[in-house]
């Protein structure tokens, strides 16, 4: 398109300037240099009475003066306007997919990896690992790099772009190894570490208490740089007169933590923590320290960074979180009954929707209500497909069946707790040893029991669904 606007150009031009030129009219002489009329000049004037040229020599003289030919400049100069218009319009659409980032300095880069322009800002950073990947930089500009990432590390208030830590962690191992000074590299590090913690708000007196610790690290996609740093986690706990800390083990970044790390963005430590006193002279029974109501916890968590057993960084954040004691007697989970919810006719109920997302798959077939529902040794009796609960599902799966004489017995498959909008494919394996009654073949029901036990060890369910749902099978034992 824009050879094509070229080519108008040009012949507009052709066109305009022989237009302009014209043709030659009239039989006057004229001077050929500056164009003065020499009509009814003295004959022996031999100058020019305008440019003071020697008129008599050869070809000076032209007889007649051009005149110009205005539809042929006027064509000319619309088709130079024309093709002048084809090639900015083509312009405009190009220069945005035009890629100049290879002939900026890198100061200029500095200031394209921040800008409010993603395209602009991806570029920068593309080609400030290009250069780094080239070995074509200096130390020092290689600092100017890292300095640059790093004062962008340190605004809280900005959003971390995990590029900028690529640049970083990419200066930093090299072929030759660390390329970047100690202190610009341990100040990174610091400063991606940052870690917040989480309280379950409602605990059972004498229950353990459900702490999670989160770790958003503010580093790049790519661990090799940070290939043999690891994180230890310790929390120092105060609720009232007593205290204690809980270690939790550490985690390595390695090229595999990258990946979870880039699933989930954030490293994640679970940990339970049960008020304790020891006993002694002066020590106050536990009863007049924790009590059912409402408590103010503390927490000090402190992220520890070593590399090959060298200290990096120390990271550490307190926390005030309020915490409410149950009585021993009131469980910190609501049990949510389909008695207890509001009859919606136009809408589907909860109870339908929970029996909905619960399928019941065997080894041999997808409708064990119809079909055998084969059990052999060392096998699973099934899975148990749980698909976008509208609830938390916290269950205990057991294999019941009804004896002829009216007694019921249950035999434990499996424990599960599944979040709400969340999906997970459950074994049921039934481990029945030499000695232990075994069911027997014919009618059974695989039997979802609420239990509120695994949602009181997370931080955050408070509600789990609180009716049994039952899938009938046609069980089949073989290879007993």
């Amino acid at each position: 398109m824009a050879g094509f606007g070229l080519v108008i150009i040009l012949l507009g031009i052709a066109l305009w300037m022989g237009g302009r030129r014209g043709f030659l009219v009239g039989n006057h002489p004229y001077c050929k240099k500056c164009g003065f009329d020499l009509f009814a000049l003295p004959l022996e004037t031999r100058r020019c009475p305008e440019c003071g040229s020697d008129i008599f020599a050869d070809n000076a003289i032209r007889v007649g003066h051009h005149r110009p030919i205005v539809p042929l400049i006027l064509t000319g100069a619309l088709l130079s306007t024309s093709g002048a218009a084809l090639i900015g319009w083509t312009a405009v659409g190009w220069w945005p997919q035009f890629d100049g980032s290879s002939f900026k300095p890198i100061s200029w880069l500095e200031r394209d990896i921040d800008s409010h322009d993603s395209q602009k800002r991806r570029r920068a950073c593309s080609e400030l690992e290009r250069r780094i990947a080239s070995d074509s930089l200096a130390p020092g500009q290689l600092d100017q790099i890292a300095r640059a990432v790093l004062k962008l590390q340190g605004n809280p208030a900005l959003t971390w772009n995990p590029h900028w830590g690529d640049l970083v962690q990419k200066a930093e191992s090299g072929d030759a190894g660390h390329r970047l000074s100690a202190a610009l590299w341990q100040q990174y590090v610091a400063q991606a570490l940052s870690v917040t913690a989480e309280v379950r708000p409602r605990v059972r007196l004498g229950d353990p208490i459900p702490i999670r610790l989160i770790c958003r690290l503010r580093t790049g996609s790519d661990f090799t740089a940070l290939e043999g740093v690891t994180i230890a986690p310790t929390v120092h706990i105060t609720l009232g007169k007593i205290s204690g800390t809980v270690e939790t083990p550490h985690r390595s970044l390695t090229p595999a933590s990258a990946d979870e790390f880039a699933s989930s963005s954030m490293l994640q430590w679970n940990l339970f923590w049960i008020p304790s006193q020891p006993a002694g002279p002066g020590t106050a029974p536990l009863e007049t320290d924790v009590s059912a109501g409402a408590h103010v916890i503390q927490l000090a968590a402190t992220l520890i960074a070593t590399q090959s057993t060298d200290p990096l960084a120390t990271c550490t954040q307190n926390f005030s979180v309020p915490l409410k004691f149950l009585p021993a007697g009131e469980s910190s989970v609501h049990l949510l009954h389909a008695a207890d919810l509001p009859a919606t006719p136009a809408e589907e109920s909860t109870a339908t929707q929970i029996a909905r997302s619960i399928r019941l798959s065997g080894t041999q077939n997808d409708t064990p209500a119809t079909a055998p529902f084969v059990f052999e040794r060392g096998h699973t009796l099934g899975n148990l497909w749980i698909s976008s609960p509208p609830v938390c599902l916290s269950c205990s799966v057991v294999l019941r069946q009804h004896a002829s004489n009216g007694s019921t017995r249950e035999w434990s498959l499996a424990r599960l707790m599944v979040r709400p909008n969340d999906a997970a494919s459950i074994p049921l394996r039934l481990e029945i040893h030499t000695f232990d009654e075994r069911p027997d073949d014919g009618p059974a029901e695989i039997v979802c029991l609420p239990d509120a036990t695994p949602a009181a060890g997370t931080v955050d369910i408070n509600e789990v669904w609180g009716d049994p749902v039952t899938l009938p099978i046609n069980l089949q034992i073989s290879d007993f």
